[in-house]
């Protein structure tokens, strides 16, 4: 079965961690930063997996080029991404937050983060 589709669908996605469907088995769990950077400019012409590897084959111009991935323990996998989507959660709550001020407003509120606009309560003491 050729997963060309799904590695080059894993390239482009955000989590740290992406994981490989393999059709009547657990998913091969990858990171994501290593199989991007090494598929960076790299067309790939062939995958296959063995014993929880994933073989890829590919070709940067002339050049041919391949890997072998690590299948990572779920466990870990898992761990990694409440990790990431708790901190992604927080991120897009606190633009909610923002999302709510004027711009003046959120302008003021980074100036006071930084520490150069002092504010109201302060001015007026």
């Amino acid at each position: 079965m050729t997963y060309i589709n799904a590695i080059e669908a894993a390239i482009k996605a955000k989590a740290p961690i992406v994981a490989i469907p393999i059709e009547g088995h657990a998913p091969i769990c990858l990171n994501r930063l290593r199989l991007t950077r090494w598929a960076k400019g790299v067309k790939i012409t062939h995958t296959e997996v063995e014993e929880r590897r994933l073989l890829v084959k590919g070709s940067a111009g002339r050049v041919r080029c391949n890997a072998a991935f690590v299948s990572m323990d779920r466990r870990m996998a898992v761990k990694e991404l409440a990790k990431w989507s708790d901190r992604e959660r927080k991120k897009r709550q606190k633009k909610l937050a923002l999302g709510a001020l004027s711009p003046e407003m959120r302008r003021v509120a980074k100036l006071e983060k930084a520490g150069i606009v002092e504010t109201m309560d302060e001015q007026d003491s």
